[in-house]
């Protein structure tokens, strides 16, 4: 149970932004490094420019790229690289 206890405490803080982009709404989750952005819209695909939109979507809310990011279900996750940008809002 202690290890338990611990292990939630030490687990970053998940912190979401709501982004704007040409009239639609994407919601970036950050946890630690870790990103994911989803799409808002009803219906949605993989294609090359939504996953543009999305990693812009990631750069306004955060100020950083998203970097080895892939598609998970309908939307896109990553690490955060912050190089040369000012630190992830925390």
């Amino acid at each position: 149970m202690l290890l338990s206890l611990s292990i939630l405490l030490a687990a970053p803080a998940t912190i979401n932004h709501k982004v704007r982009i040409d009239g639609k709404t994407y919601r970036v989750e950050i946890k630690g490094r870790t990103v994911e952005v989803y799409d808002k819209s009803i219906i949605t695909g993989r294609t090359p420019e939504r996953g543009e939109l999305l990693r812009q979507a990631v750069r306004q809310a955060t100020g950083c790229v998203l970097k080895d990011g892939y598609w998970s279900g309908a939307h896109l996750r990553g690490l955060l690289d912050c190089t040369g940008s000012p630190a992830p809002p925390q």
